[in-house]
Protein backbone atom coordinates (compact mmCIF):
# COMPACT_ATOMS: atom_id res chain seq x y z
CA UNK A 1 0.00 0.00 0.00
CA UNK A 2 1.27 3.48 -0.90
CA UNK A 3 2.42 5.59 2.04
CA UNK A 4 -0.33 8.11 1.19
CA UNK A 5 -3.02 5.41 1.39
CA UNK A 6 -4.76 4.59 4.62
CA UNK A 7 -7.01 1.55 5.00
CA UNK A 8 -10.13 2.42 6.92
CA UNK A 9 -11.21 -0.13 9.53
CA UNK A 10 -14.58 -1.70 8.85
CA UNK A 11 -16.32 -2.41 5.62
CA UNK A 12 -18.32 -0.32 3.20
CA UNK A 13 -21.65 -1.48 1.81
CA UNK A 14 -19.84 -3.34 -0.99
CA UNK A 15 -17.97 -5.48 1.52
CA UNK A 16 -14.56 -3.89 0.81
CA UNK A 17 -12.47 -1.73 3.10
CA UNK A 18 -12.47 1.92 2.06
CA UNK A 19 -9.07 3.21 1.01
CA UNK A 20 -8.21 6.81 1.59
CA UNK A 21 -5.55 8.48 -0.53
CA UNK A 22 -4.05 11.53 1.09
CA UNK A 23 -6.75 11.31 3.76
CA UNK A 24 -9.60 11.64 1.21
CA UNK A 25 -12.17 9.06 0.15
CA UNK A 26 -12.59 8.36 -3.57
CA UNK A 27 -15.78 10.46 -3.59
CA UNK A 28 -13.96 13.37 -1.95
CA UNK A 29 -11.10 13.07 -4.46
CA UNK A 30 -13.55 13.17 -7.38
CA UNK A 31 -15.33 16.16 -5.87
CA UNK A 32 -12.04 17.97 -5.37
CA UNK A 33 -10.96 17.19 -8.95
CA UNK A 34 -14.28 18.49 -10.30
CA UNK A 35 -13.91 21.75 -8.37
CA UNK A 36 -10.40 22.16 -9.80
CA UNK A 37 -11.63 21.48 -13.36
CA UNK A 38 -14.49 23.93 -12.88
CA UNK A 39 -11.99 26.54 -11.67
CA UNK A 40 -9.69 25.90 -14.63
CA UNK A 41 -12.58 26.45 -17.06
CA UNK A 42 -13.58 29.69 -15.35
CA UNK A 43 -9.96 30.92 -15.42
CA UNK A 44 -9.52 29.94 -19.09
CA UNK A 45 -12.66 31.81 -20.12
CA UNK A 46 -11.75 34.84 -17.98
CA UNK A 47 -8.24 35.02 -19.40
CA UNK A 48 -9.57 34.67 -22.95
CA UNK A 49 -11.54 37.87 -22.33
CA UNK A 50 -8.31 39.38 -20.96
CA UNK A 51 -10.13 40.17 -17.74
CA UNK A 52 -8.77 40.34 -14.25
CA UNK A 53 -10.62 38.61 -11.46
CA UNK A 54 -11.89 42.04 -10.42
CA UNK A 55 -13.39 42.64 -13.86
CA UNK A 56 -15.13 39.25 -13.87
CA UNK A 57 -16.39 39.91 -10.37
CA UNK A 58 -17.80 43.30 -11.38
CA UNK A 59 -19.48 41.93 -14.50
CA UNK A 60 -20.97 38.90 -12.73
CA UNK A 61 -21.90 40.64 -9.49
CA UNK A 62 -19.72 38.28 -7.45
CA UNK A 63 -16.86 39.28 -5.16
CA UNK A 64 -13.26 39.06 -6.35
CA UNK A 65 -12.43 36.71 -3.50
CA UNK A 66 -15.30 34.42 -4.53
CA UNK A 67 -13.99 34.34 -8.12
CA UNK A 68 -10.48 33.61 -6.84
CA UNK A 69 -11.69 30.78 -4.62
CA UNK A 70 -13.72 29.32 -7.50
CA UNK A 71 -10.69 29.37 -9.80
CA UNK A 72 -8.55 27.68 -7.15
CA UNK A 73 -11.15 24.97 -6.58
CA UNK A 74 -11.48 25.96 -2.94
CA UNK A 75 -15.27 26.16 -2.85
CA UNK A 76 -18.10 23.97 -4.01
CA UNK A 77 -20.12 24.50 -7.14
CA UNK A 78 -21.93 27.86 -7.07
CA UNK A 79 -25.67 28.08 -6.53
CA UNK A 80 -27.65 28.22 -9.76
CA UNK A 81 -28.15 32.02 -9.64
CA UNK A 82 -24.41 32.61 -9.20
CA UNK A 83 -23.55 30.01 -11.85
CA UNK A 84 -25.90 31.75 -14.30
CA UNK A 85 -24.37 35.19 -13.63
CA UNK A 86 -20.87 33.74 -13.97
CA UNK A 87 -21.68 31.94 -17.23
CA UNK A 88 -23.36 35.04 -18.67
CA UNK A 89 -20.38 37.24 -17.79
CA UNK A 90 -17.99 34.72 -19.37
CA UNK A 91 -20.10 34.45 -22.51
CA UNK A 92 -20.92 30.77 -22.11
CA UNK A 93 -23.68 28.55 -20.77
CA UNK A 94 -24.20 26.89 -17.41
CA UNK A 95 -23.98 23.57 -19.23
CA UNK A 96 -20.55 24.43 -20.65
CA UNK A 97 -19.15 25.10 -17.19
CA UNK A 98 -20.80 22.05 -15.64
CA UNK A 99 -19.77 19.68 -18.43
CA UNK A 100 -16.18 20.95 -18.40
CA UNK A 101 -15.92 20.02 -14.74
CA UNK A 102 -17.65 16.67 -15.13
CA UNK A 103 -20.65 17.67 -13.02
CA UNK A 104 -23.02 17.06 -15.90
CA UNK A 105 -23.21 14.19 -18.35
CA UNK A 106 -23.76 15.25 -21.94
CA UNK A 107 -27.19 14.28 -23.28
CA UNK A 108 -27.38 11.31 -25.62
CA UNK A 109 -27.57 12.22 -29.28
CA UNK A 110 -30.59 10.02 -29.94
CA UNK A 111 -33.02 12.46 -28.32
CA UNK A 112 -34.74 15.25 -30.22
CA UNK A 113 -33.30 18.61 -29.19
CA UNK A 114 -30.42 17.06 -27.30
CA UNK A 115 -27.67 18.89 -29.15
CA UNK A 116 -25.45 20.90 -26.81
CA UNK A 117 -24.40 24.50 -27.26
CA UNK A 118 -21.50 24.97 -29.65
CA UNK A 119 -18.76 25.40 -27.01
CA UNK A 120 -19.44 22.12 -25.15
CA UNK A 121 -19.91 20.33 -28.48
CA UNK A 122 -16.54 21.51 -29.85
CA UNK A 123 -14.81 20.59 -26.60
CA UNK A 124 -16.34 17.10 -26.49
CA UNK A 125 -16.15 16.25 -30.18
CA UNK A 126 -12.85 17.88 -31.15
CA UNK A 127 -11.10 18.70 -27.89
CA UNK A 128 -11.26 22.43 -28.64
CA UNK A 129 -11.34 24.50 -25.49
CA UNK A 130 -9.65 27.75 -26.52
CA UNK A 131 -12.41 30.36 -26.15
CA UNK A 132 -11.11 32.59 -28.96
CA UNK A 133 -11.10 29.71 -31.43
CA UNK A 134 -14.60 28.73 -30.31
CA UNK A 135 -15.69 32.37 -30.79
CA UNK A 136 -14.29 32.31 -34.33
CA UNK A 137 -16.15 29.11 -35.15
CA UNK A 138 -19.33 30.54 -33.58
CA UNK A 139 -18.97 33.61 -35.79
CA UNK A 140 -18.53 31.43 -38.89
CA UNK A 141 -21.65 29.41 -37.98
CA UNK A 142 -23.63 32.64 -37.52
CA UNK A 143 -22.43 33.91 -40.91
CA UNK A 144 -23.45 30.62 -42.54
CA UNK A 145 -26.88 30.85 -40.90
CA UNK A 146 -27.32 34.45 -42.10
CA UNK A 147 -26.21 33.45 -45.60
CA UNK A 148 -28.82 30.71 -45.65
CA UNK A 149 -31.56 33.03 -44.42
CA UNK A 150 -30.57 35.93 -46.67
CA UNK A 151 -29.91 38.24 -43.70
CA UNK A 152 -26.84 40.45 -44.23
CA UNK A 153 -24.21 40.68 -41.48
CA UNK A 154 -24.67 43.53 -39.00
CA UNK A 155 -21.23 45.00 -39.63
CA UNK A 156 -17.71 44.17 -40.73
CA UNK A 157 -16.40 44.69 -37.18
CA UNK A 158 -17.17 41.08 -36.28
CA UNK A 159 -15.46 39.84 -39.43
CA UNK A 160 -12.36 41.89 -38.65
CA UNK A 161 -12.35 40.63 -35.08
CA UNK A 162 -12.76 37.03 -36.26
CA UNK A 163 -9.82 37.46 -38.67
CA UNK A 164 -7.69 38.85 -35.80
CA UNK A 165 -8.67 35.88 -33.64
CA UNK A 166 -7.71 33.44 -36.37
CA UNK A 167 -4.35 35.14 -36.83
CA UNK A 168 -3.71 35.07 -33.07
CA UNK A 169 -4.52 31.34 -32.93
CA UNK A 170 -2.18 30.69 -35.89
CA UNK A 171 0.66 32.45 -34.04
CA UNK A 172 0.32 30.15 -31.00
Amino acid sequence: MDTNEIEVQGEQSGGEAAVLVGGLTEHQQISKARKREFGKRVRLLREAKRWTQEELAADSGLSRSYVSRLELGDIALPRNDKLTRLARALGTSNEDLLEAAGYMTPPSNDQEGSLPDLAPYLRRKYGLSQPRLVDLIQYMVEMAQREGSGTPPASNESADEAAELAAAEDNR
